[in-house]
């Protein structure tokens, strides 16, 4: 299945996931965690997770936690996730984490362990991504840039 056959197959069972957070009224991706989770002292900078929330982690849209799952991505990747952290309130890459920072750093345009700004994701287009999920039980992450 290409991505241009979702619309047809994937219908609304979605969950959106924000790239970003809010403080005091100001948008912005956090500076240590979700795609900058790495940017910590002594971690591999391209680290990175993306963050379920509270409501999400409890519908069964997901698999459980520490159950590995295949998503398709709209740009042809397949990404292998597991839910982790407390209650599963992220999904990573099973093994090597780095693997999912340098994956959206590369869809943004920016360098291998440099931090992911709001900027960063205006100009790209999107601050979220929707991970589809099928009746068959396949997923597909959309992070298609919204910008013409």
């Amino acid at each position: 299945m290409t991505p241009l056959d979702w619309g047809s197959t994937l219908g609304t069972n979605y969950v959106r996931i924000s790239l970003t957070t809010k403080s005091r009224g100001v948008e912005h991706v956090p500076h240590r965690s979700g795609l900058n989770w790495g940017q910590r002292q002594g971690r591999n900078p391209n680290q990175a997770y993306l963050p379920v929330a509270v409501a999400d982690q409890r519908t069964g849209f997901f698999p459980d936690v520490g159950e590995n799952f295949l998503v398709e991505c709209d740009d042809g990747s397949i990404l292998q996730f597991v839910r982790a952290q407390q209650n599963g309130k992220a999904l990573h890459i099973p093994g090597n984490n780095a693997l999912l920072g340098e994956y959206f750093r590369n869809r943004l345009g920016i360098r291998p362990g440099d931090p992911v700004s709001i900027r960063h994701l205006i100009a790209y287009g999107r601050t979220n991504i929707d991970i589809f999920k099928t009746a068959d039980g396949r997923f597909f992450l959309d992070f298609r840039s919204l910008t013409v």
